[in-house]
């Protein structure tokens, strides 16, 4: 989508996409047809856009994408020779991403909490329930920040559309306010 139609087009593609149930690990069990989740291809979508923007670097990216199909078109593969391979290829180690978004049924929620002090407005904000090596950058309010499982703060102009201020073009990820209430 977006060699053809470009960039924009490519980000709205990518959001009509985002309606995972969130029901089942992208891999399943490994035994004798037992299927992981339906999402495994609009999320899969998503984990690749998600290891791509990680990356940040889209030659490379690309370029790795075309060499994965000429080294396994013909072979029988695994996961953790394919996360190894991608690990070599790319010079980061993604695996504790793409194990992440495969292995886990939902996917990362970023707890935020709001803090104001006169007239100064600002987010707290951290992953929720996340391992310590899990670093995926993202961006508020045009800033890239890595959020972690402590808490980092990051100052805004409002509290107005907040999910608008995290950005989801580069990642799949939910938000969730820090004591907030569910609704049942």
């Amino acid at each position: 989508v977006e060699k053809l139609y470009g960039y924009d087009a490519s980000i709205n593609y990518l959001k009509s996409q985002r309606n995972f149930k969130n029901d089942k690990p992208i891999i399943g069990s490994y035994s004798i047809n037992v299927e992981g989740s339906g999402d495994m291809y609009n999320k899969g979508s998503w984990i690749l856009h998600t290891i791509r923007n990680y990356i940040s670097n889209d030659s490379l990216w690309f370029a790795t994408l075309k060499q994965f199909h000429f080294d396994f078109k013909i072979s029988n593969t695994n996961t953790q020779e394919v996360l190894k391979w991608f690990e070599l290829k790319l010079g980061k180690d993604v695996s504790v991403l793409m194990r992440r978004y495969l292995y886990e049924a939902s996917i990362p929620v970023l707890e935020y909490e709001k803090k104001s002090f006169l007239w100064m407005k600002s987010f707290r904000y951290r992953w929720k329930l996340e391992e310590e090596s899990f670093n995926l950058p993202i961006e508020v309010n045009g800033k890239v920040v890595v959020p972690s499982e402590e808490w980092a703060k990051i100052r805004v102009r409002n509290y107005k559309k907040i999910r608008k201020q995290f950005d989801w073009r580069f990642a799949a990820y939910d938000i969730e306010e820090f004591g907030a209430k569910k609704e049942e």
